[in-house]
């Protein structure tokens, strides 16, 4: 697990390696976190990311289900809620591969 408290250290780690799921909060000091997801969207990076803000809007929630969030969390959420949510973010990130690599290997790209 890696930290990072700012935007733009986010930014340069994604250029370096992808995480298997990303824990993303809107606020950040120097950039806004739908910005990220925007990034990672038209990127098409494969990064299941739950939005975690204490920002919570159904304008943001909205927007980062657009951009491919694979859940918005609005803080404090409970430590149950958390954990089932990063669970399931994982195990979607898992089956993605599958599908990836069965569509690789029957060539159905």
């Amino acid at each position: 697990m890696v930290i990072f408290k700012e935007g733009l250290q986010v930014i340069d780690a994604l250029k370096q390696e992808l995480p298997d799921v990303m824990i993303l909060d809107i606020e950040l000091p120097d950039v806004i976190g739908l910005e990220i997801l925007e990034l990672i969207y038209q990127e098409s990076l494969p990064v299941t990311t739950i939005v975690l803000t204490s920002h919570n809007s159904y304008s943001n929630a909205n927007k980062a289900v657009e951009l491919g969030a694979f859940d918005f969390l609005e803080k404090p959420c409970s430590k149950q809620r958390f954990r089932v949510t990063v669970k399931n973010a994982i195990e979607h990130g898992k089956l993605l591969e599958k599908v990836e690599t069965y569509s690789n290997e029957f060539d159905l790209h």
